[in-house]
């Protein structure tokens, strides 16, 4: 090669017109503006998704509630999802930006706890479990009002800290409500999703075994394989469909505040 060229050999780099005397090899540098570029990005992209959840629940409530306060003998409600779709990236972009700037940090906040944690010996053990899960029950609870508020944005066409104030004197007024509302739909979906997705992934493996059986074909090995593949997609699609019906649990109990704050019922 040309005198100027770097060869590698024997696990060390050479001139290519000098092959007696080892120089040092070329080593990956990163540009000064990588590091915090790396650090941010994952943020950058927990905000994108949570905004998109944001916006989910912003549909959903929006929807809801048109059908909760129709007129009785209302059968059509074309349009409504494309419109609240429209009011979700124009008129409340903002506000559903916000709220997920909201979550992101609570999930952030969570990590440094829970990295605390398993980094914690001793004393510092036992202390750094009690501030995690004072600080996960704070996040939980900050997580479930901006879900509630950005439902009340919806309903109400308000900012999200206006709907925040709002949907916390509603939940205030409501509190037994509300809290059975939080986690009690919520534990009996996952249990669901967990119970029918091993139920799903039992029948799969074994109509699976009986086909291979009558086809003589070897099936050693596979039955876990089967099992475990039915089992995490069917959890997945089950999981995806349940946060939906929670995110209308959830708008209709806010509908049910609203009507009952104004004695309407």
């Amino acid at each position: 090669g040309a005198p100027d060229e770097m060869i590698y050999q024997n696990g060390a780099c050479y001139w290519a017109d000098d092959l007696t005397n080892p120089i040092r090899c070329c080593a990956w540098k990163l540009d000064a503006w990588v590091p915090p570029f790396l650090a941010f990005a994952p943020l950058v992209a927990a905000w994108t998704a949570l905004t998109f959840a944001q916006a989910r629940n912003f549909v959903i409530g929006g929807t809801v509630s048109k059908w909760y306060f129709a007129p009785v003998g209302t059968t059509s409600f074309v349009g409504t999802t494309s419109t609240f779709i429209g009011h979700a990236w124009r008129n409340s972009f903002g506000s559903l930006a916000f709220g997920a700037l909201v979550l992101t940090a609570v999930s952030v906040m969570r990590q440094i706890n829970e990295r605390a944690r398993r980094r914690s010996e001793g004393f510092m053990a036992v202390l750094a479990c009690i501030v995690t899960t004072i600080m996960d029950c704070i996040g939980e609870i900050i997580e479930a009002l901006t879900n509630f508020a950005t439902i009340q944005c919806a309903i109400s066409g308000e900012d999200l800290c206006t709907s925040g104030r709002e949907v916390t004197r509603l939940l205030n007024d409501n509190f037994l409500s509300a809290v059975r509302v939080w986690w009690l739909p919520e534990m009996v979906l996952n249990l669901a999703a967990v119970f029918l997705s091993l139920a799903y992934s039992s029948i799969v493996t074994w109509m699976s075994r009986l086909t291979m059986s009558i086809a003589n074909v070897d099936v050693s090995g596979y039955g876990g394989v089967v099992f475990f593949s039915a089992f995490i997609s069917s959890w997945i699609v089950l999981s995806f469909f349940f946060n939906i019906l929670l995110s209308c649990v959830d708008a209709v109990f806010i509908c049910y505040a609203i009507d009952k704050d104004r004695n309407t019922l």
